[in-house]
């Protein structure tokens, strides 16, 4: 799980982006709209679209919001994609984990094993 794993996530601990993610998602219905937040921005970081990146980073009302988007453009700021990406992905993770689809995949997931 990448909660015991020290990855790059520059400013943020993944602890802290979890707790963060968490904030945001916790009425499940948010969950789906970050994910489409995120897959947009993982898409623009893999093309090197700074410019969208820093459109779309910018701006958020919710301060759990607007901290992950602050890391995030800081590594691109900074030519950090990768950093970028590792947050963008770790953050989708965790909301993806806060889902129905998650536990009906899971539980799909562990039928096989019967």
């Amino acid at each position: 799980m990448a909660r015991g794993r020290k990855m790059d996530t520059g400013s943020l601990r993944n602890d802290e982006l979890h707790q963060l993610v968490m904030k945001i998602t916790r009425e499940g219905t948010k969950s789906k709209s970050f994910l489409r937040r995120m897959v947009i921005l993982w898409d623009s970081v893999k093309a090197g679209e700074t410019d969208k990146v820093a459109r779309l980073t910018s701006q958020n009302k919710d301060p759990a919001l607007a901290k992950i988007m602050s890391a995030i453009a800081d590594s691109v700021n900074k030519g950090e994609l990768g950093t970028a990406s590792i947050i963008i992905f770790l953050a989708a993770g965790f909301a993806y984990q806060n889902t129905v689809d998650y536990y009906l995949d899971l539980r799909s997931y562990l039928d096989r094993f019967r």
